[in-house]
């Protein structure tokens, strides 16, 4: 069983549509039926990791872990730590938080 849902609120980005998730299950510091994040269909959220209101994942993103709390993920993967904002096109984030500023490839390991 999948820790969220696409929810029917949907929205457009660079020509992409993204929807909304809702959790189906209580995790860590969310409650089963909050309200999530934006991302388009064929992004991959793993387990327990959790897309925020604030924050957009698209374009073959791939998300293994850690809290994304706002910006925009295109693409990259992301294996851990916090995305607390910013724009990141690519790359793969290993580990520690990303505050702020733009992220457009290469690797941030921790």
């Amino acid at each position: 069983m999948t820790h969220f849902k696409f929810t029917s609120i949907s929205r457009i980005k660079f020509g992409r549509t993204l929807y909304q998730i809702k959790a189906t299950m209580s995790f860590g510091k969310v409650e089963k039926g909050q309200l999530g994040g934006w991302v388009e269909k064929g992004a991959t959220i793993g387990r327990g990791c959790w897309i925020y209101e604030d924050a957009e994942v698209f374009e073959n993103a791939i998300i293994r872990g850690g809290e994304i709390l706002g910006g925009v993920i295109r693409g990259g993967v992301i294996r851990g730590g916090e995305i607390l904002g910013g724009v990141i096109w690519g790359g793969e984030i290993l580990g520690g938080e990303i505050l702020g500023g733009e992220i457009l490839g290469g690797e941030i390991l921790g």
